[in-house]
């Protein structure tokens, strides 16, 4: 018996049972882990869902997210031997992509929840913002931001090292069930990394080391210009160790100094076709780059009222109805129904009429904007005295889709903010991208608010060449949504019985241009001549296009003239000298199309055309035609859109 027991054989059996129990027990104590952490993360999604809906409970999603932080450590621990082994299971049926990412994974979650414990540890004990002793909520929650600079380094550096572990990753060959969410990490990754290194210029923004003064363009879009619309006021406002010292709001028109101070001429379309001879205030958003306009603004201001400027923020009626959507119904005037999402817009046009009973033009010339003052100070009322009444996750969310569809930009004159938000392009700059580019800016120079009734679409079409250049046409529709009506008045004349509604139901005047790659070529444009007699200044437009250069960008331009309840088409034909990049065995190709602050969702169609001896292999947006050589793609132009398309050669 003892000699069969002993043999090698029965050894080796014997030696593979117990290995075999071993890791069975190993197994289930890895299953007892992986269950437990299960329960925990149920319990911090249930905390999440709840903020989503507005129940912030910070106590208790700190307290699990510190368990699930323990119970992660500790699947490590067990788990080290397999996670050892998993980067070369790549092989294991199924799973093997999951297996081979598992490490990873682990150590990226671990090192978030590590960013998440500090955050919430420092957050915690003074969220939701609460007035105390007569200071703002928010005062006080500046001044607590100011004194977590090393918690905020400690997140900031876990974070790096959990992007650098998923940066390991390829997601896109994980199971649907891991897969989107890590997808989905890649997407918040950067967002968050903005936010901590925002959280730590927060105390000098919010002027702990000097007072800062920002000034708030208010824009309306139903007159478009090229940063979002017309500047028709403007805020000031001067924060001073975390709370709000001075705010000023005026009308744009009550900036300028012009009796007392010389002003330069203004950009030539303003002079040309509006008969402006200075360059004012309300004038300074012309460039579409906002970091170049926010500049003028502010020496524009500061040249008026001679106050300096630390930054601007331009914001136009979509941007606001998204924060008052936020802050819930806000009380502007006493007897009026309060403002909320729903009727925002019908309030502003409304509050610009002129009011039964008045008999002198002119002190409604001078008041006819009080009402942008009046919400705005209400705003930052409800924002400093009533904090714990804020779904401050909602708020959040409204500054950020106004932020990606650029109807909120920022520019802020701080080297390490401004390429924060220019790393997500909320700063509204004119892109710089390899590849193909374009940007359609609408300017209404019609003295009204048109851009109300008018609608417009995209249709652009490029050629590729072997050789990587391309010929490209783009045609944007316009229609005039208004009630049919020949003849057009440039200038309207104000009386006592002009309504913001006579502005609306004006003819539109459009100097359009468009953004392409440096070293452009022209070869066409349609022309739409415009009569001496629709021009303020008397004298004609032969329609031709003009060719010049803004920083980095070819541009075509042109002015045309869109009667009530007529559409007209604007082309341009151009040459572009290097987009795409061919070999023996593929091509590539990608296009970006910067959206217009401002502009609504607009349809763009974009149709490639290739050379013979390649196939479409793929792209980024899915094709909504494609035939031999040629491919269709539809998007709508909500925010900044990318196309890229990769071909391999048949």
């Amino acid at each position: 018996m003892l000699s069969r027991l002993n043999s090698p054989g029965r050894r080796i059996a014997v030696g593979c049972g117990l290995t075999l129990a071993l890791v069975g027990c190993w197994c289930g104590l890895l299953a007892g882990n992986a269950l437990t952490v299960a329960g925990s993360l149920d319990r911090l999604q249930s905390d999440l869902a709840a903020a989503r809906a507005g129940q912030i409970d910070l106590g208790a999603m700190r307290a699990h997210v510190a368990e699930l932080h323990a119970e992660l450590v500790s699947l490590r621990t067990a788990g080290a031997p397999l996670l050892v082994a998993a980067p070369y299971l790549g092989w294991l049926p199924g799973i093997g992509n999951d297996v081979k990412a598992a490490s990873a994974l682990l150590d990226a979650a671990i090192e978030l929840l590590d960013a998440a414990q500090i955050v919430l540890d420092g957050v915690e004990p003074v969220w939701p913002p609460r007035s105390v002793d007569g200071q703002s909520g928010l005062t006080g929650l500046a001044h607590s931001l100011a004194g977590l600079s090393s918690q905020i380094d400690g997140a900031r550096e876990s974070l790096a090292r959990a992007a650098s572990r998923l940066s390991t990753v390829d997601a896109a060959s994980l199971s649907p069930g891991i897969g989107r969410p890590v997808q989905r990490l890649f997407f918040a990754l950067p967002v968050l990394q903005s936010g901590f290194d925002l959280l730590d210029r927060a105390p000098s923004l919010l002027g702990f080391d000097r007072s800062k003064t920002y000034l708030l363009l208010m824009q309306n879009d139903d007159e478009l210009r090229p940063t979002g619309g017309f500047i028709s006021a403007v805020a000031r406002v001067t924060l001073d160790q975390g709370a709000i010292v001075d705010l000023d709001v005026r009308d744009s028109y009550q900036v300028d100094d012009y009796a007392h101070k010389p002003y330069g001429p203004p950009p030539r379309p303003l002079l040309e076709f509006m008969g402006s001879e200075l360059w004012l205030f309300r004038d300074a958003n012309w460039s579409p780059d906002f970091p170049t306009s926010a500049r003028q603004a502010a020496e524009l201001y500061t040249y008026g009222q001679g106050v300096p400027v630390d930054g601007v923020i331009g914001l136009n009626q979509q941007a606001v109805r998204e924060i008052v959507g936020a802050l819930g119904p806000i009380e502007v005037e006493p007897g009026r129904p309060p403002v909320d999402a729903s009727n925002l817009i019908e309030y502003m046009r409304k509050s610009w009429d002129v009011p039964p009973g008045t008999v002198d033009i002119g002190i409604w010339l001078a008041t006819r904007k009080d009402f942008i003052g009046e919400l705005t100070q209400a705003l930052l009322a409800r924002l400093q005295t009533s904090p714990d009444q804020i779904a401050w996750l909602d708020l959040g969310r409204a500054i950020f889709t106004s932020l990606e569809s650029r109807d909120l930009l920022i520019w802020i004159d701080d080297p390490v903010v401004s390429r924060i938000l220019a790393a997500r392009g909320w700063d509204g700059a004119v892109q710089t991208v390899a590849g193909d580019y374009w940007m359609l800016v609408d300017a209404n120079v019609g003295f009204n608010k048109a851009n109300v009734l008018v609608e417009s679409s995209f249709g652009y079409t490029v050629t590729l060449n072997e050789d990587g250049s391309a010929d490209a046409n783009i045609v944007v529709k316009y229609r005039h949504m208004g009630s049919p009506a020949g003849g057009c008045q440039h200038l309207p004349v104000y009386t006592l019985s002009i309504s913001y509604d006579t502005l609306i139901e004006s003819c539109y005047y459009d100097y359009v241009r468009l953004l392409v790659p440096l070293g452009a070529q022209p070869q066409a444009a349609t022309s739409h001549p415009v009569p001496a007699e629709y021009l303020v200044t008397g004298r004609p437009f032969e329609g031709q296009m003009r060719v010049d250069n803004e920083p980095g960008k070819t541009v075509f331009a042109t002015l045309f003239v869109l009667e009530r309840g007529r559409s007209v088409d604007v082309a341009f034909s151009y040459h572009l000298p290097s987009v795409a990049d061919w070999s023996s065995e593929s091509g590539y190709y990608t296009l970006t199309v910067q959206k217009q602050p401002g502009a609504m969702p607009r349809r763009v169609s974009v149709t490639l055309v290739w050379p013979e001896g390649y196939t479409l292999s793929q792209a980024s947006l899915p094709p909504t035609q494609t035939s031999t050589g040629s491919a269709t793609f539809v998007f709508s132009l909500a925010t900044d859109q990318v196309l890229s398309v990769t071909w391999d050669q048949k």
